[in-house]
């Protein structure tokens, strides 16, 4: 791949006044958004799930069956988010965050089956909505959580090589996944999560459920990022991970205000930090 030319060692890529105009957005961005969301790390937690996600309390695991506590995001939601949670970190532990070669055509062609399989059932599951709907297989949770799983092992490994072109001047010439073995590998740790939430243990199902929220967050926050680089023409040159503090703080910001937007508009309409109400 092509690189372009570069700044100097010893010039940033982004100015001073851009930075500073970036890290006020984002402090301004954020307290507004601590301070107009439910109180406690669940209660941020559950903000974002509100932003993204259904949260019907009947596909939805429960923390605290007494208490009527919820996790942050419902079934799918929550395995699609600890996916890709559980990919970065991966990544990271194999030295390939900053790969930007996508995985062999085969093993793209199994990503997309498992994204195929969240669609086919998310729509045996929504078609239950309607009350002369016979499901061609009963929706359970479970299957929700493990499709989900999937789906975010697949996002991840796709988007990441494209996020990495993006942003980095040099990113690793390495594919994020080299075949099935790197695969089944994913996928085994993937079920060892399924394990944690099915397990039903309330301090666990808190932790994971604020680590999918705050996954949520992540995810925006490099589209942000990438968008921001992309429309400042500032695109593939990050030299070093300082270098993207600016464009990830704009991207946490844009993600916020969108994230921000959606609950504002669902809480005038529904009136309620609880999820949508089946019936």
């Amino acid at each position: 791949m092509t690189t372009p030319d570069l700044p100097t060692a010893s010039q940033p890529i982004f100015s001073r006044r851009t930075a500073l105009i970036v890290a006020f957005g984002a402090l301004l961005t954020f307290t507004l958004w601590l301070f107009g969301t439910p109180e406690g790390v669940l209660g941020k937690a559950v903000a974002v799930g509100y932003a993204i996600c259904h949260r019907i309390a009947e596909r939805t695991f429960p923390i605290d069956v007494d208490a009527n506590l919820l996790m942050p995001l419902c079934a799918r939601c929550t395995g699609i988010y600890l996916g890709v949670l559980l990919s970065y970190l991966l990544l990271t532990a194999r030295g390939r965050l900053r790969g930007y070669r996508f995985p062999p055509p085969l093993i793209v062609g199994v990503l997309l089956g498992f994204i195929g399989l969240l669609g086919i059932d998310g729509l045996n599951s929504y078609l239950t909505l309607f009350p002369n709907y016979e499901p061609v297989y009963t929706p359970t949770n479970p299957l929700r959580l493990i499709t989900g799983l999937l789906t975010g092992i697949a996002v991840a490994h796709l988007v990441v090589p494209f996020f990495n072109s993006t942003l980095w001047a040099q990113p690793l010439p390495v594919r994020s996944l080299d075949g099935i073995r790197d695969l089944a590998a994913v996928c085994a740790v993937a079920g060892g999560v399924a394990l944690l939430v099915l397990s039903g243990r309330p301090l666990l199902l808190w932790v994971l459920g604020v680590l999918s929220s705050l996954s949520v967050l992540c995810l925006l926050s490099l589209i942000g990022a990438a968008l921001f680089v992309s429309v400042l023409r500032r695109d593939r040159q990050a030299r070093t991970w300082r270098d993207l503090v600016v464009p990830l703080l704009a991207g946490f910001t844009l993600a916020l205000i969108e994230l921000g937007a959606i609950s504002i508009v669902r809480f005038a309409l529904t009136g309620t930090w609880d999820g949508f109400l089946l019936g």
